[in-house]
Order: structure tokens, then sequence, then C-alpha cells
């Protein structure tokens, strides 16, 4: 099952097909998908084959229906892109640990000026902690082999 349009002829067009491509080739290969999401996958390959001349619309719907799908593989089934939660835990981290470890530095030491401090530090933690999601996610066999 591949999606190609033969209407479109973009250079931009062919490498998000082709980086699609790979992704349904990889979750395909791995025997583990149900009815509902093969159907799903074949309607739109299917009804990629039907646009024509609308090549802003035809990336739209490639991009929608990527991160449609990679949602619904990772809700469903907990396969996940590489680096997908370094990626995520990153902004978490920041957002989350950056904060306190900010109001922390700065009621400690009696000085405001230290609040910007906590946030590199939060972002840190947070890469780590998504590394190791990700490194854990690879041994459970859990990741996609694509970016």
């Amino acid at each position: 099952m591949r999606i190609q349009n033969i209407n479109l002829n973009s250079q931009k067009i062919k490498d998000k097909e082709n980086q699609i491509n790979d992704l349904l080739s990889e979750i395909l290969n791995r025997n583990i998908i149900d009815a509902e999401t093969h159907k799903f996958i074949e309607d739109f390959v299917n009804e990629s084959k039907t646009i024509e001349n609308q090549e802003n619309l035809y990336f739209k719907e490639l991009n929608a229906f990527e991160k449609k799908l990679l949602k619904e593989i990772e809700r469903k089934y907990k396969l996940v892109k590489k680096d997908y939660y370094k990626n995520l835990w990153t902004v978490l981290g920041m957002a989350t640990f950056g904060p306190l470890i900010s109001g922390l530095f700065g009621s400690v030491f009696k000085n405001m000026a230290f609040i910007e401090i906590g946030f590199p530090v939060g972002l840190l933690i947070g890469r780590q902690l998504g590394s190791y999601m990700d490194k854990k996610a690879a041994e459970e066999n859990r990741q996609l082999n694509i970016k």
C-alpha cells in the first residue's frame, strides 16, 4: 500500500509522500494493526489518488493524515517515532520543572535575578527523562524506525 499521486509532481509533495510511505511500511510490517486502522489507511490511500491540481490542499491533507495516524498508533499500540519522548519532555520539563526550580532559586537566594536559572535546568531534566523513556521504548520494541 503506497501513497502516490501522479497528478502532482512537486518535490515537496514527493518528499512528504515518501515520508508517509516509510511510516506505512514500518507500521504494516509489524502486523499488529486492527481492521479499523487498516481501513483508515486504505481509505486515505485510495482518496489521495483522486486529488488533482490542488497542491497546497493535498500537502495539508498529507500532514493531517500523518499526524492522525501517528496519534492513533501511539494511542492504540503505544508505538512512537524516534525521539518522541525526548521532544515531548524537553518542552514539558521546561514548562513544569522550570518555574518550580526558578521559584526555589529565587526564594533561597532572596533575589529574583536567579529566576532565569530554573528554565534551563528544567529543560535538561525533561530532556534526560525523555531520553530515558525513548531508550525504554526501544528496548520494548515500541519505537518506529523513523524520525
